[in-house]
C-alpha cells in the first residue's frame, strides 16, 4: 500500500526494493531526481502533476503490494518522510 500523507510516503519493502534500482525520488515538488530517460517519459513532472506522478507509481505498488499481502507488517512497510 502507498500512502502520501504530510509528504510521507509509505511503501512494502518489495515494492521499495524494486524502485531502488531505478534511482526514483519524486520530491514534494513533483520533480524526478536521478531518474533516467525512460522514468521522466513515464512519470508526469512538475509542481501541478505530483499527484499524477504518485497515482501511477501507486498503480504499480498495489500489484507488488497484493503479493506480499500476507507477510507480517513489520516487515512490509518502510515510511519516507521529506
Amino acid at each position: 500500500m502507498i500512502s502520501v500523507r504530510r509528504g510521507c510516503v509509505t511503501l512494502g519493502w518489495q515494492a521499495l526494493d524494486l524502485l531502488l534500482p531505478l534511482h526514483l525520488l519524486i520530491d514534494l515538488h513533483g520533480q524526478i531526481r536521478n531518474a533516467g530517460p525512460m522514468m521522466r517519459k513515464l512519470l508526469p513532472v512538475g509542481p501541478s502533476r505530483l499527484q499524477d506522478s504518485f497515482t501511477l507509481l501507486r498503480r504499480g505498488i498495489q500489484t507488488v503490494d497484493r503479493r506480499i499481502s500476507s507477510m507480517p507488517a513489520c516487515m512490509t512497510n518502510a515510511c519516507f518522510c521529506a
